[in-house]
């Protein structure tokens, strides 16, 4: 069996095409196209949950409602320590006593 003739690419000759390309690392996408985005009015959510939940909303504290924001911060004025993106984990809450029963210590959790 014999194997077909490889042309290497550089006797291949076709058109040349031009790559449009940035040699700047520090040149990106500005946004200005507006590619895949989404407008979401976080103001329609007033309950912190359905709030975290919804790409692009975070839940101030400071002000009990639902802003503008991503996990980095508030996009829309609010006390930073206050504003939560993401909801907390589902565990529920669990208080643990130490309760004294003669020469026993009873350890009780509820929830």
């Amino acid at each position: 069996m014999k194997l077909p003739k490889i042309t290497p690419i550089s006797e291949i000759k076709s058109p040349k095409l031009t790559a449009e390309e940035n040699p700047s690392i520090s040149v990106f996408y500005d946004g200005t196209n507006k590619l895949n985005t989404m407008q979401i009015d976080c103001k329609l959510y007033t309950n912190p949950k359905d709030c975290v939940h919804q790409s692009g909303c975070g839940w101030c504290g400071e002000l009990t409602r639902c802003i503008k924001g991503t996990q980095i911060g508030p996009l829309e004025p609010c006390l930073r320590s206050t504003y939560i993106f993401t909801s907390p984990a589902n565990v529920p809450f669990q208080k643990t006593e130490n309760i004294e029963m003669g020469s026993l210590i009873a350890n009780i959790s509820t929830q």
